[in-house]
């Protein structure tokens, strides 16, 4: 009797899903490999914190370099291969780590691991686009996001617990075989559904297309919605960096709470953000997607500058209320800002896209907790869930700006003959 693994394809669009998903969740697994093992880490290495920290900030220097690039790749034809080759990247930087004798070997492989991570979204997105239909797309989307927060929950536990009981050293070891294992399994069964529906749709147009390699890769540059959407990222994901970087400090030295509450809100936050990044993606399905980002955006921001301004009692269950509505608000969005980036997307140009806009969120995760934290330096910690509201404002009011400039060019296209 012979065995096979089942061969999943554009007839089988859930599996797709969940298997792409289930890649999500290992990415977000090793995006916080390094943390729960900070401090076996120091001892071992005798090390700052600062340089523990640069273990992190490193995966999305990466990211910022490499997503584009390989946005350009998925979109030559390579989506599958780029995932598949992103979990071994990713998986094998942290094998690599787990044998570290000195800290720059550490950081040198923590460098090669995030080079794996810049493949995840560019490659991801085009995939579920392709397997996804109109009417579905949000939940799409949602059981993808949902995964890497799933993926961000566990990860602590697993690798931290692992790493108590055995050592930091079989942690990773173990923790790498399974992105090792996972990587080898979808490259025998996914067949490389993008690239399939890229060949079916390619024209004698494209290739003979004299535009530069360079202008080619930066395409979305020259749409103004995905313009505006990178710019978007880039405020909602400052945002959320305030909230995991900042809660705590916020809960404690403002509101006068104690450090077991401000974890347990953080908590509640990454809870409800899971929840609501399902619901938000029935919603999108059912509703304007801009509508959905606008009015979760601006509830978001509400809850914030409640607890920026003290508008309700101050107690551990108005806080914990209050960070969970934030995170539901925030989790709900999640879905319809992926749907706005696939339908702004060029054709043929998802996993550019893609690899652009998520290029912000690199850049909002890399700057936000430098500059709310330097605002806090300044101005106390209160101000630090003010500018998390503020920044999840401009969100809605990009996402805003953006509807009234699709309005406005509609009309004008109707008043030239253009449509109706």
């Amino acid at each position: 009797m012979s065995w096979s693994l089942p061969r999943l394809s554009a007839e089988t669009p859930n599996a797709i899903i969940g298997s792409v998903s289930l890649g999500h969740f290992i990415s977000h697994f090793y995006f916080l490999a390094f943390p729960p093992l900070f401090p076996l880490l120091f001892s071992e290495f005798d090390v700052t914190y600062a340089e523990l920290g640069l273990l992190v900030s490193s995966l999305y220097g990466m990211m910022f370099v490499f997503q584009i690039p390989f946005g350009w790749i998925v979109d030559q034809g390579y989506a599958k291969h780029v995932l598949v080759g992103g979990l071994l990247l990713t998986a094998g930087g942290i094998l690599g780590a787990s044998t570290a004798t000195t800290y720059p070997v550490l950081l040198g492989f923590a460098l090669l691991s995030g080079i794996g991570q810049a493949t995840y979204h560019p490659a991801d997105y085009a995939l579920l686009d392709t397997v996804s239909t109109e009417a579905r797309s949000g939940r799409s989307f949602g059981v993808h996001t949902f995964a890497g927060y799933a993926g961000s929950g566990v990860a602590p536990i697993v690798i931290g617990g692992l790493g108590l009981r055995y050592g930091w050293r079989p942690a990773l070891l173990i923790a790498s075989t399974v992105g090792i294992v996972y990587a080898l399994i979808i490259g025998v069964s996914i067949e490389p559904v993008y690239d399939n529906a890229l060949q079916s749709t390619r024209t004698s147009e494209r290739d003979t297309t004299d535009s530069s390699l360079a202008k080619e890769i930066f395409q979305p540059f020259f749409h103004p919605l995905l313009v505006a959407m990178f710019v978007f990222f880039i405020a909602i994901v400052v945002a959320e960096s305030g909230i995991q970087s900042f809660t705590i400090v916020f809960l404690v030295e403002s509101l006068g709470l104690n450090e077991a509450t401000g974890n347990a809100a953080l908590t509640s936050f990454f809870l409800l953000a899971s929840i609501g990044v399902l619901i938000g993606g029935y919603l999108a399905d059912r509703y304007s997607s801009a509508t959905i980002a606008i009015i979760f955006l601006i509830l978001t921001t509400c809850v914030a500058f409640v607890l920026t301004f003290e508008l309700l009692p101050v107690t551990v269950t108005t806080s914990l209320i209050l960070f969970a509505a934030i995170g539901f608000g925030y989790g709900a969005v999640m879905p319809a800002r992926d749907r706005l980036v696939a339908e702004f997307s060029p054709e043929q140009s998802v996993g550019k896209s893609f690899g652009v806009v998520f290029t912000g969120a690199a850049i909002g995760g890399s700057v936000g907790p430098v500059l709310i934290g330097r605002a806090i330096d300044i101005a106390g910690s209160s101000i630090s869930m003010f500018l998390v509201g503020l920044f999840f404002l401009i969100g809605a009011a990009i996402v805003v700006s953006i509807q009234l400039a699709r309005t406005h060019g509609r009309a004008i296209s109707v008043a030239f003959g253009g449509g109706t």
